[in-house]
């Protein structure tokens, strides 16, 4: 009778449906998935700053003693040093033998020993050729009658050559014997 006096009662909280409470257990759960790959990201980072600051020392003391630089390309478990090792080899030598180390685990090494090697291979049998060829001027030059089609030949095995590759003194010499050839 007097129901009009009775305070409302307060309303009752909503109930979730087992979906609902689902999604956000997921939701939770991939939001700490992803704060633990971020702590995780976060120690790489910071180990890699610390071996980086270990090993660039190393790698700036075996410069120029190819042994040493192999070493430091074997050891060090950062790739950008391994890179910088590798770069820093000078021996054919040293190039084929950080090629063969790297061949079946690290495939940017491998590939950039393997140019290197193959550069290193290019431009000693370029400056090899170009002394063959500087030598046959040379005996050119020793002949009276010049025949017309060894002089041809001469210059097309020159134009063969890879320029770049050669030394400036093998350029210079060929340039004389030619100048003098065409005396």
């Amino acid at each position: 009778m007097f129901n009009y006096l009775k305070k409302p009662a307060a309303p009752a909280a909503p109930r979730q449906s087992p979906a609902i409470k689902r999604q956000e257990a997921a939701a939770a759960a991939a939001a700490q998935a992803k704060l633990r790959e971020q702590a995780r990201a976060d120690a790489k980072v910071k180990d890699a700053e610390a071996a980086r600051a270990t090993w660039a020392p190393k790698l700036e003391a075996a410069l120029g003693d190819d042994a040493a630089l192999l070493r430091v390309a074997q050891d060090t478990p950062l790739v950008e040093i391994k890179l910088s090792a590798v770069q820093a080899l000078a021996g054919e030598e040293s190039l084929k033998q950080a090629e063969r180390e790297f061949r079946s685990h690290d495939r940017r090494v491998h590939r950039a020993a393997k140019l290197r090697l193959d550069a290193a291979v290019a431009q000693r049998e370029s400056r090899a050729q170009a002394q063959i060829v500087i030598d046959a001027a040379r005996a050119l030059s020793a002949e009276t009658p010049i025949a017309a089609n060894r002089l041809v030949a001469l210059d097309r095995a020159w134009q063969v050559l890879n320029l770049d590759t050669l030394e400036a003194q093998q350029r210079s010499e060929f340039a004389t014997w030619r100048e003098r050839l065409n005396d």
